[in-house]
């Protein structure tokens, strides 16, 4: 079997994104004015440059894990690509360690470090970086461990709307339905807009 690795290719803005005519090397301001021509920014690069607005939304395709959508936002230092973070309304990040951070979550889908941007998932499967061997459950961050998610109840928080796929392990493992293997310390993550709360 094959190491798999993502790869999601844009298709279209989503609804309400302040996106408008070709993507990705345009794009209209939120005003609707037409910016200056940016480069375009594929969702697995990491940008010292702003090239859309921050929180535009758009739907990629990649085909193995299918189409997901992600969030355009500036990166906190530390973060890898698989990083669980939340974000502010200002869009920009904090690398969750499962205690200093409650709202909305994305998982980082490259190195993006303070000072710069990239795309985020919030919605769709993609791959998370993991604490140990996980199988169908919630996701829940994990104490004192920036950016990864476990499967094991962790009191200070939950994720909602995320579900970690079965059968995947530290050290790699078939993705559910394909012959590819995931990374190791990676696992697919299902998630529809998740949000961490306190866990009961």
């Amino acid at each position: 079997m094959a190491t798999f690795a993502q790869s999601f290719k844009i298709v279209s803005p989503t609804l309400g994104s302040g996106v408008q005519g070709p993507i990705p090397t345009d794009f209209r301001t939120s005003e609707g004015a037409l910016a200056s021509s940016k480069s375009a920014q594929s969702i697995d690069a990491t940008s010292t440059v702003q090239n859309y607005p921050l929180g535009t939304r758009v739907k990629a395709v990649d085909p193995v894990l299918g189409e997901a959508e992600f969030v355009y936002l500036t990166g906190v230092a530390s973060t890898v690509a698989g990083d669980a973070v939340t974000f502010k309304g200002d869009f920009t990040t904090v690398r969750d360690n499962g205690v200093n951070s409650k709202g909305p979550l994305a998982i980082a889908m490259s190195a993006c470090v303070a000072s710069n941007y990239g795309w985020y998932c919030v919605k769709g499967r993609c791959l998370v970086n993991i604490a140990g061997d996980v199988t169908a459950l919630p996701a829940y961050l994990v104490d004192a461990t920036a950016g990864v998610v476990d499967d094991a109840i962790v009191a200070s928080n939950h994720v909602t709307n995320a579900c970690l796929a079965l059968g995947l392990a530290a050290g790699g493992s078939a993705i559910v339905g394909t012959a590819d293997t995931t990374p190791a310390n990676k696992a697919v993550i299902l998630i529809n807009d998740p949000y961490v709360v306190l866990a009961v």
